[in-house]
């Protein structure tokens, strides 16, 4: 008995996931979609999972945050990075700055697939905050 409870969960949890990934596709076929679009259509190309799409987003954002001179506590949030993301955003905010280079090994420790999966995400992470900044400069 105790077995089929077993692959019962196992079944529900992978049903999640796959609910998950099907809300994700249809998301990202909206007809306005949103600046960040490239950057997650890339991350399901990266076969991420929305746990970690999540965590890169929110790691990007900290350290433009960060480099424009704001405060930033990366405990904060309901999904935790792993320790060593943290002990590296840390280390690297303590010289001053967070260069591409820390960025990458920082998504690193959440995120498998090596530089060239990291180098795509960074891309078009980069070509959403570009759409973003026109909108922003006509606002101020």
């Amino acid at each position: 008995m105790g077995e089929d409870s077993e692959k019962i969960a196992e079944l529900e949890q992978r049903i999640e996931h796959l609910s998950i990934q099907v809300e994700r596709l249809i998301d990202l076929h909206n007809p306005f979609p949103s600046p960040l679009t490239p950057f997650r259509k890339r991350a399901m190309l990266n076969a991420l999972t929305f746990e970690q799409e999540t965590l890169a987003i929110k790691l990007l954002g900290a350290v433009s945050a960060f480099n424009k001179g704001e405060k930033v506590d990366i405990n904060q949030g309901l999904l935790p990075f792993p320790h060593e993301t943290v002990a590296l955003f840390n280390d690297y905010a303590d010289g001053g700055t967070i260069d591409a280079n820390q960025v990458k090994n920082m998504i690193k420790t959440f995120i498998p697939g090596g530089d060239a999966s990291v180098h795509d995400l960074l891309e078009a992470w980069e070509a959403g905050q570009n759409r973003i900044r026109p909108n922003n400069d006509e606002h101020h």
